[in-house]
């Protein structure tokens, strides 16, 4: 079978973030067979005739925000080809006060009618699509399900792991004066033995000026980079990813979101979300309760994120049951 994963490419800033490769690892070690040959298409920069293809994957990343459908139409024909459409575990993109079109919500419409599986990643995205008369399922992200696939290490050794998005779209280019005023007068002040996690290779020397004192982490191997998820006793993230990878890995977590997609995990993990969520005006004392919130009752969250995963992960694998049954 000859397969096709289209996926987006970050080309605001930075090479491509490691949250939407590892999606497409993730695809590619739970679906790709020994007899399979599998390619991967980043839809943005290059054309795709489709029909040279035995399967079409669309999976990796909040690939539901208007440039990236309108991207889809122009530069592939996804929305006329007969070659079977699998839509596994993408979500909303939608950056601060933006909104779908008429056109976006008809491009929405129009490619899941041509999906004979259609999972998203998150409340957020099942509730719009549901909104608009599609039915889903929610599967998660499939990065969610990388760590069983390899060792890690799993020994504590930071007591915070901090994830920033200052220049990887031009909205967090808007936003940057605001997170770096957060991060000067809260982010540096928080106690405790901290680590700052990149997830993309230039962010390393933007944030070692920023944070000349701390370990700046970058890697491309998911491996390595799950496995700093897993040492750290929290994280607060303002990537989506961030969010994602705490829950993959069981490790407690705070939410900066400017975007809601960053929101999604812990607001699906916990009643109290609220307590899990920071906004970029927060104060330090705030930042410090919502903190030691968390440490006091991460034996729950880590129980509720454990609930959580081992739900997704139920679906994502009947998905891939469906996905091979289809192709025998």
């Amino acid at each position: 079978m000859k397969t096709l994963n289209l996926i987006a490419y970050s080309k605001t800033g930075f090479e491509q973030n490691i949250g939407d490769s590892f999606t497409a690892i993730a695809l590619q070690k739970y679906l790709k067979r020994k007899t399979d040959s599998w390619q991967l298409g980043y839809f943005n920069l290059k054309k795709y005739d489709l029909n040279k293809y035995d399967l079409v994957i669309l999976g990796g990343g909040g690939i539901y925000h208007p440039d990236h459908l309108k991207t889809l139409e122009k530069n592939t024909n996804l929305f006329s080809s007969t070659t079977p459409l699998a839509i596994i575990g993408i979500g909303l993109n939608l950056e601060g006060q933006q909104q779908f079109k008429d056109k976006d919500i008809k491009r929405l419409i129009n490619l899941n009618k041509r999906a004979f599986i259609n999972t998203v990643r998150d409340d957020w995205s099942f509730n719009y699509l549901k909104s608009l008369g599609i039915n889903s399922q929610i599967t998660g992200c499939p990065s969610l399900f990388l760590p069983e696939l390899y060792q890690l290490k799993t020994k504590p050794i930071y007591d915070l792991g901090l994830n920033f998005a200052i220049s990887h779209t031009g909205y967090y280019q808007q936003k940057s004066q605001s997170t770096l005023k957060f991060i000067n007068r809260v982010a540096k002040k928080l106690k405790g033995k901290k680590i700052i996690i990149c997830h993309s290779k230039k962010e390393k020397k933007l944030y070692q000026k920023i944070f000349p004192n701390i370990r700046v982490f970058y890697s491309n191997k998911p491996q390595s980079v799950l496995s700093i998820y897993r040492n750290c006793q929290l994280v607060l993230g303002m990537r989506g990813h961030s969010q994602i990878f705490a829950l993959a890995t069981n490790t407690s977590s705070l939410a900066i979101p400017l975007n809601e997609k960053v929101a999604q995990p812990v607001k699906m993990t916990s009643q109290s979300s609220d307590k899990l969520i920071i906004s970029l005006n927060e104060s330090l004392a705030s930042v410090e309760k919502k903190i030691n919130y968390v440490f006091k009752n991460q034996f729950k969250i880590k129980k509720q994120q454990r609930r959580l995963k081992n739900q997704l992960k139920n679906n994502f694998l009947k998905t891939i049951k469906q996905i091979h049954q289809r192709f025998n």
